[in-house]
């Protein structure tokens, strides 16, 4: 059965009087990875990030490749297996169960900003601490971008900011009229998620709503590729 991951980050949206703008924050650190990863730029709250450092990489190593020095909070991920998340804390490593990483893991980088850790991690967190949203948008707005196996995403948000409305993937295993739909599902925080059984295993899709109007994710296509990143953005106007 294909591997499932989950990513988010915090998504804030702002109702102008002359219309719906993205608010455009500014980010505050970068972790830089082996390729194909490179230099991704981090915001202030929990950014979602797709690991390209080997197997078993330790924690304490993916949050000294975040630049300035001791600005990782906590990293966090989920543990499909076990139904529950797990963390590292650069502050508190002993108390942490989240020792290692691999390869194209999902995880949570949260950097300075953040609603900080706790002093110890237990091992039964239910959820990430996430900055709250200080504002929904006014209308439904729709976010459009690409995947890495070479075809496009679009998916819309609610008005209230709660819920994914749809989501649609094209341009898979080879063949760009293949279409993938997922139906509604719940935002927690910025973050969302669903999956539904397949033949061949299940097909899955997660994301996260940036303050700058760009979202992220990975969706599960199967046999043919497997875990995938997208990148989409919000349309405006």
């Amino acid at each position: 059965m294909c591997k499932r991951l989950t990513v988010f980050t915090v998504a804030v949206l702002v109702a102008a009087a002359t219309g719906l703008l993205a608010v455009h924050a500014q980010p505050v650190a970068t972790i830089s990875q082996p390729e194909p990863g490179g230099t991704k730029e981090l915001y202030e709250g929990c950014n979602a990030v797709a690991l390209t450092f080997p197997n078993g990489t330790s924690s304490q190593a993916v949050a000294n490749a975040v630049s300035p020095a001791g600005s990782v909070q906590a990293i966090w991920s989920y543990n499909t297996a076990q139904q529950r998340f797990t963390a590292f804390s650069p502050s508190a490593p002993q108390a942490s169960d989240l020792l290692s990483v691999n390869f194209l893991d999902a995880v949570w980088v949260c950097v300075a900003g953040a609603t900080p850790p706790p002093a110890t991690i237990p091992p039964t967190v239910t959820a990430p601490p996430l900055p709250v949203p200080t504002a929904q948008p006014s209308a439904a707005t729709t976010y459009e971008g690409t995947h890495s196996a070479g075809g496009t995403v679009k998916f819309r948000v609610s008005a209230d900011g709660r819920q994914v409305e749809w989501f649609l993937a094209k341009g898979f295993c080879g063949l760009q009229t293949n279409e993938l739909h997922f139906p509604s599902m719940p935002i927690t925080g910025s973050h969302f998620y669903y999956e539904t059984p397949y033949y061949d295993g299940f097909r899955i899709v997660n994301g996260n709503l940036l303050p700058s109007g760009e979202a992220s994710g990975i969706i599960n296509f199967g046999a043919c590729h497997g875990d995938v990143p997208w990148t989409a953005y919000a349309q405006v106007g």
